[in-house]
């Protein structure tokens, strides 16, 4: 039977999904839960207690929520070395020369290996997406690296504004602000000039 400190884990799990459409993946999981609920209770031990087959897994099951989506790609990109690509690319992938170095983007646009974006390769990604970079593109940009940096993920829509409004201001991001900043997708494009990752949760705009 579910104990307290269960039900108390399951309600944090829920209120998640209510919020922004997906499962947390564990990083941000973990610290919402010492936001929430404080050490020691976010620590493996005790969480495996609580949940024997995984929180992730069997946890999202107790609490009726969707199983969080792979982060293998994440972690393969996270991996990949910061070395100068050559004039090969693979088939349908894109090279692009910004200050002596060159750089491979996949068939979406998105940089292969994170690690050598530069500010510099951001305004010539943004000049292929026709839009001149102002200093309130470069809040979205930054806060979309920072959180990849922390969390090896992309936000949704919705967490990209919530964290945006948090560091700025509520002021700073709402849906029809960042849409006019970036037509193509606050997410989805904001992440190919930032030079991270595809988002893979579906309510990514």
């Amino acid at each position: 039977s579910f104990t307290d400190e269960h039900w108390e884990m399951i309600h944090l799990m829920r209120q998640h999904y209510e919020d922004y459409s997906h499962f947390p993946g564990f990083p941000v999981l973990k610290k919402q839960i010492i936001e929430a609920l404080g050490k020691p209770k976010d620590e493996e031990d005790y969480l495996k207690a609580l949940f024997p087959g995984g929180i992730e897994m069997q946890g999202t099951r107790f609490a009726g929520v969707p199983v969080p989506q792979p982060d293998w790609q994440f972690v393969k990109a996270k991996q990949r070395k910061a070395d100068v690509v050559d004039h090969h690319p693979q088939e349908g992938h894109v090279v692009l020369e910004c200050e002596g170095s060159v750089y491979e983007f996949d068939k979406m646009g998105h940089l292969l290996d994170a690690n050598c974006w530069t500010e510099s390769l951001a305004e010539v990604i943004a000049q292929r997406e026709c839009l001149v970079l102002t200093a309130d593109h470069w809040e979205v940009l930054t806060v979309l690296r920072n959180y990849y940096d922390e969390f090896a993920m992309v936000p949704s829509l919705k967490v990209l504004i919530k964290t945006i409004q948090d560091q700025y201001g509520v002021g700073h991001a709402d849906r029809r602000r960042l849409y006019k900043l970036f037509p193509k997708g606050p997410s989805k494009q904001g992440s190919r000039i930032a030079g991270v990752p595809e988002p893979v949760d579906g309510t990514a705009c």
